[in-house]
């Protein structure tokens, strides 16, 4: 079975993984309304360990997902990640406050990109839909701040992930509409 129609079940934004199958949309898929974000710098209570790299103060991403499912029911979600560029881009001619502020500018237009898109879809299935986007934005930041050379796929997941797990998080959230 191919990983498309393993996944199939989830739906998408454009209602298909692949153009064999199409899949009904559900009353549970949802659309996002807002994102808010917050990006604050913090210190850390004692120093983190990644690989190499020990840090003891860093910028968190903080989002929260404001998402209406197709019944009207309308909830909010919270993620948050830190926008550490040394784990995810640990090798490049750039300075760690230009990648810094390259992973708060992706962040910024990933969310962007994510409330624009406006239509009903299971949180998963969108974001894979979201990931030709992802790369371009990604790349067109890049070419702006850090000219010849692209942060890694892996740093533009990092970077937007709290906007995935504020989306995500509504699953428990949805229990508490408003």
């Amino acid at each position: 079975m191919s990983e498309s129609v393993g996944l199939s079940h989830l739906g998408s934004r454009t209602g298909r993984f692949d153009s064999n199958r199409r899949v009904d949309e559900m009353k549970s898929d949802i659309r996002v309304r807002n994102i808010d974000l917050f990006k604050v710098r913090v210190r850390c209570r004692t120093p983190l360990k990644f690989g190499a790299v020990v840090v003891e103060e860093l910028p968190i991403g903080y989002a929260r997902a404001t998402v209406e499912n197709q019944a009207g029911q309308v909830a909010d979600g919270w993620g948050a990640m830190f926008l550490m560029d040394l784990w995810p881009w640990p090798v490049s001619k750039a300075s760690h406050e230009t990648k810094q502020i390259l992973m708060g500018e992706l962040l910024d237009a990933y969310a962007h990109l994510v409330v624009d898109t406006g239509e009903f879809a299971h949180p998963i299935g969108a974001f894979m839909d979201s990931e030709d986007e992802l790369r371009k934005a990604n790349r067109d930041i890049c070419r702006r701040l850090t000219p010849g050379e692209e942060m890694p796929f892996l740093g533009a997941l990092v970077t937007v992930s709290s906007v995935d797990h504020a989306i995500q998080s509504h699953h428990s959230a949805s229990k508490r509409t408003r």
